[in-house]
């Protein structure tokens, strides 16, 4: 399998970031849709965010991450990785990807994760993400990247 990188942002992403979303609306924790619209939350992405995607080699997104990066942390606003490529390395090359992506510029990388998914916490915590607090439902993870 021949996977592809690509970071886009701009209006140029708008379209593709709303429609990866849609598609994954239901693989998040809690549905994305029950906590934003999705096209205007795609839309804010596009302007203020770097997101990657990766391609099957066929042309299909398969997995994405919107990220922001101001000059002490980045903050991963969405990450998706569709369920028939998981576990097949996708996910790790992702973040792999994205610590790439803010090396030199961020100190860390910070993200909030539903109490209840338990497979993204895992994830998290393979990819060296560790707990910093707990806000309600929410655990708030942070990556060192220095």
């Amino acid at each position: 399998m021949s996977e592809m990188v690509e970071w886009l942002n701009g209006d140029n992403a708008k379209t593709r970031i709303i429609s990866f979303l849609q598609e994954m609306d239901k693989e998040f924790i809690p549905s994305l849709s029950s906590r934003v619209d999705i096209p205007s939350y795609a839309a804010k992405l596009a302007e203020l965010a770097d997101t990657i995607f990766i391609t099957n080699n066929i042309g299909q997104d398969i997995a994405s991450c919107s990220i922001y990066c101001n000059q002490r942390d980045a903050y991963i606003s969405s990450i998706a990785v569709k369920k028939s490529y998981q576990g097949k390395g996708i996910g790790h090359m992702l973040m792999d990807e994205v610590k790439a992506h803010i090396k030199n510029r961020c100190g860390a990388i910070v993200l909030h994760v539903h109490i209840s998914n338990r497979n993204a916490i895992y994830y998290y915590k393979k990819n060296d993400f560790k707990e910093k607090q707990i806000n309600a439902d929410w655990i708030e993870m942070i990556y060192n990247a220095r």
